[in-house]
């Protein structure tokens, strides 16, 4: 008996310490970047994608999971210009499967962050993606210097 509860005790301490760690931290930044992201687009036509890519093998400079969004409008895919720009640079382009339920999308100039005031480098790359649920896709995607990402995508609006 004394061992369920001190199995109980050092899970509660645990979950009572995830904010802490920056867990809880984590989600409600993330949610007030979907915010921001969303106030950005204002009225424009087009899905509003968040994407995260995650390094598949961490190496200097590439060592931390990058977030943004972009939109995408026709099967072109654009960004702001410049942080809380218009979404008007065309910056790739999508091409569905719809049949095997993929996309590839090719990317020039790729913008996120990796912290909240920190921009990473732009990216140019191409992603192979599947849908793993409506609105959510997830793949691969190789970047110019040939470095694998994990990436996923979510629409937050279409």
């Amino acid at each position: 008996m004394f061992r369920h509860i001190s199995l109980f005790l050092v899970a509660v301490v645990f979950l009572s310490a995830l904010p802490q760690m920056g867990f809880a931290q984590t989600s409600r930044a993330r949610a007030a970047m979907k915010e921001q992201f969303l106030k950005e687009a204002g009225s424009i036509e087009g899905a509003i994608w968040t994407f995260s890519l995650t390094p598949v093998h961490k190496t200097p400079g590439r060592d931390s999971v990058i977030r943004g969004a972009y939109r995408v409008s026709d099967l072109i895919v654009y960004q702001a210009g410049k942080p809380g720009g218009e979404w008007t640079s065309e910056i790739g382009k999508s091409q569905p499967d719809v049949a095997n339920k993929t996309t590839v999308a090719e990317y020039t100039l790729l913008r996120g962050k990796t912290g909240p005031k920190q921009w990473a480098k732009p990216i140019k790359g191409k992603a192979l993606l599947s849908v793993v649920d409506f609105g959510k896709l997830e793949g691969e995607f190789v970047d110019s210097d040939g470095y694998k990402w994990k990436m996923r995508t979510m629409r937050i609006r279409e």
